[in-house]
């Protein structure tokens, strides 16, 4: 029983027999013994039958679903695409809160620490493995799930510092140090820009992981990454229904300032500015849209004429309205509009309000 590939109404339908299988047995069990040592020859027959089929429906609608949710779908394929390097898509449909895959890091290190001496001592294969993982051109600005420890504050954002924090490791010896100088820079970049923070039953610990690493952001994300338990290792679970080719992507900011759905509900210049250590501009449906849904004011006839309506804010002129004013759209319900003069001052109080939250 594959529960991903099958649609929802065939496994209610499997669910439904295997319930009348069940009903049955508790029928047969629940009868008297002289009403079974009487029965004919040919119905004890057809009851053991009965029995046995239902056990095993069950013991393997179990098996199949335990092995389904601890080894994933596999229901991945990578593919190249034209502006976005590689990204991870379905291969089959599947029904929200499906497990996709479940994956242990290849490379894990607690939260706060560097990832310097447990790349020193990788396996040749596994540094070859994480070497297809994309690869920026230098190190990102600290994060906040870094602590203290930061890549670009350890060894500098360009590696300037590369060198002696090795030696200082223990790992490497000065000669050996500039041998393996350049493989090292370029793991420590692949890491920087791939690691997931995530919370195990050691703790908050960071990894990289050879297929969720590869998962794109998005700021309406199909993918929610859940921590197994098991330390170092990690569970994607669709978070909406997927249809077949659809790109899976997570949402980035796993461990930011503030938390997941506070972020998905941030507006659009917001995202992006948190998003900018990521080094790439977000290109997802949410922020390619010209209308900001997060950035909404009360219609100015209100308190008049008590109209429900919004006034949008909008990333671009709009050319659908022409009495709009600049960046701000006309009401949704009354069409009433705001003079240039009124709407910068509604976005200039919007500034302060969003300057006081941010020092709170």
């Amino acid at each position: 029983v594959n529960p991903v590939r099958q649609p929802k109404q065939a496994l209610l339908k499997q669910l439904r027999f295997i319930t009348l299988m069940a009903s049955t047995c508790k029928g047969v069990c629940d009868m008297p013994a002289s009403v079974l040592l009487s029965a004919p020859p040919a119905i004890l027959i057809l009851a053991t039958f009965v029995v046995a089929v239902a056990l095993a429906s069950a013991v393997r609608w179990v098996v199949g679903l335990r092995a389904q949710l601890r080894a994933g779908t596999r229901v991945l394929k990578v593919v190249e695409t034209p502006d976005r390097g590689k990204a991870l898509v379905s291969k089959a449909s599947c029904v929200q809160g499906v497990v996709l895959v479940r994956e242990k890091a290849i490379l894990s290190v607690p939260g706060g620490c560097s990832p310097l001496p447990a790349i020193g001592m990788l396996h040749k294969a596994v540094k070859q493995r994480l070497l297809e993982l994309h690869c920026p051109d230098l190190l990102s600005p600290a994060r906040p799930e870094d602590g203290g420890n930061a890549l670009s504050t350890e060894v500098g954002m360009y590696g300037e510092r590369l060198l002696e924090t090795m030696v200082q490791s223990g790992v490497w010896s000065a000669k050996q140090a500039v041998a393996d100088k350049d493989w090292v820079w370029r793991l420590l970049r692949i890491w920087d820009a791939n690691k997931l923070s995530f919370v195990s039953s050691k703790g908050i610990e960071q990894g990289l992981f050879l297929q969720i690493s590869r998962f794109n952001h998005s700021c309406e994300p199909n993918v929610r990454l859940l921590p197994s338990g098991e330390p170092g290792e990690l569970t994607a679970v669709a978070a909406v229904a997927v249809r077949d080719g659809d790109e899976l992507c997570i949402c980035y900011p796993e461990r930011n300032d503030l938390p997941l759905l506070h972020f998905l509900h941030l507006p659009i210049a917001r995202r992006q500015h948190l998003l900018r250590r990521w080094d790439f501009v977000c290109s997802c449906p949410r922020c390619s849209q010209p209308e900001d849904p997060a950035r909404r004011f009360l219609c100015p006839r209100q308190a008049s004429d008590a109209c429900p309506g919004e006034l949008l804010y909008s990333q671009q002129l709009s050319t659908s309205d022409p009495l709009a004013s600049s960046y701000v759209s006309s009401c949704t319900v009354c069409g009433a509009v705001l003079t240039e003069e009124a709407a910068k001052r509604l976005l200039d109080s919007e500034a302060e309000l969003q300057q006081k939250a941010e020092e709170c």
